[in-house]
């Protein structure tokens, strides 16, 4: 269950990623909204590489 709950995290976070580099490259349309946080615009590549270090984190708790 856990190890799904992950996977489904690693996969967001490298869309994410993946999305925002084509997004700068003008190959790919915007996911939406954007991402403020107080008056800072965070860009969704930084998100996801978030999601992928949590990711990684809780895989190496499960496995260590």
């Amino acid at each position: 269950m856990l190890l799904g709950v992950v996977v489904l995290i690693l996969t967001i976070g490298i869309f994410l990623i993946v999305h925002d580099i084509l997004y700068h490259l003008g190959k790919a349309p915007s996911l939406g909204r954007e991402v403020y946080v107080g008056r800072y615009h965070i860009h969704h590549g930084y998100i996801g590489l978030l999601l992928v270090i949590i990711g990684i984190a809780t895989l190496l708790l499960i496995y260590a």
